[in-house]
């Protein structure tokens, strides 16, 4: 798992890569197995930014 975000702009960035590839996700012409990887990571990145968020660790 990555780390989670030092502080309030390296969330802000974190977000912005969410949103891309939340763009990215959206196309549906991209491979399935593209797409299942891209997922992962996104619900990876979500995960962090949830922690980050709401100051959990777990």
């Amino acid at each position: 798992m990555r780390n989670l975000p030092r502080n309030d702009d390296e969330y802000n960035e974190l977000l912005a890569r969410i949103v891309k590839g939340a763009e990215y996700l959206e196309n549906p012409i991209i491979k399935p197995q593209d797409y299942k990887r891209g997922m992962a990571l996104y619900d990876e990145l979500c995960n962090i930014a949830d922690k980050y968020r709401f100051g959990g660790q777990s």
